[in-house]
């Protein structure tokens, strides 16, 4: 069975390599507007696109090209696991991921750009863990709970196209969307309060993908 060894970057705090603009805009904290495939909350459009995470350092140059990622938001015990193919006929790295994932947590209605689907996942989704954080934090989130890991092939010797890409990716995001998953655990514990995995739940939708065996090296 092929093996694909993933380079990976422990849990670093998102807001010290970001910035997270507040969302200033008034919202009632529950509605969206679901009258359009598209789902956004019913607030104003204030930050722009390319200014929902602004960079700091240079982790986003070094990390957030493609691959997966992880963002665990620490006060709430849920996290997402997601992928950014190089392969895709119109790739979308890590960083512009991200920038989708900060709006849909913050119930952010943005300006210009890629517009955003504000899912929701049964049970629990975005839209409940935004409603959660802005009850709890109201127009002061700076998603200060949320800790980031990115993973990327070591190559792609082993990953033929962009099909083959994705249905491994998959297959790894299933995996790792298991909180008892012994990688998984691994992350957890370098995050500081995090409690027992049981306590967590993944956000994410997930797929069966193409299985495979997998290794994981730190940078």
């Amino acid at each position: 069975m092929t093996e694909i060894t993933y380079i990976v970057n422990q849990p670093v705090k998102l807001s010290d390599h970001f910035t997270v603009p507040i969302d200033n805009s008034l919202w009632d904290g529950k509605t969206y507007n679901k009258t359009k495939k598209t789902w956004h909350p019913l607030r104003n459009r204030t930050i722009k696109f390319d200014d929902l995470l602004i960079p700091k350092t240079d982790y986003s140059l070094k990390h957030c090209a493609f691959g997966l990622y992880l963002l665990f938001f620490n006060d709430f015990k849920k996290y997402y696991v997601g992928i950014a193919c190089k392969l895709a006929k119109d790739p979308e790295g890590i960083l512009t991921r991200l920038k989708k994932h900060r709006t849909k947590a913050t119930a952010t209605y943005h300006e210009g750009g890629k517009s955003v689907h504000h899912t929701e996942q049964k049970p629990y989704g975005w839209q409940s863990l935004a409603k959660a954080r802005y009850k709890k934090y109201g127009n002061e989130d700076k998603l200060d709970d949320c800790y980031l890991v990115t993973l990327s092939p070591k190559d792609y010797n082993n990953i033929n196209d962009y099909p083959d890409e994705k249905k491994k990716f998959f297959y790894l995001e299933k995996e790792l969307s298991q909180n008892t998953n012994k990688e998984f655990n691994s992350l957890l514990k370098v995050i500081p309060g995090s409690g027992f995995s049981n306590e967590w739940k993944s956000i994410n939708s997930t797929s069966k993908g193409t299985e495979h065996k997998y290794k994981f090296i730190s940078n």
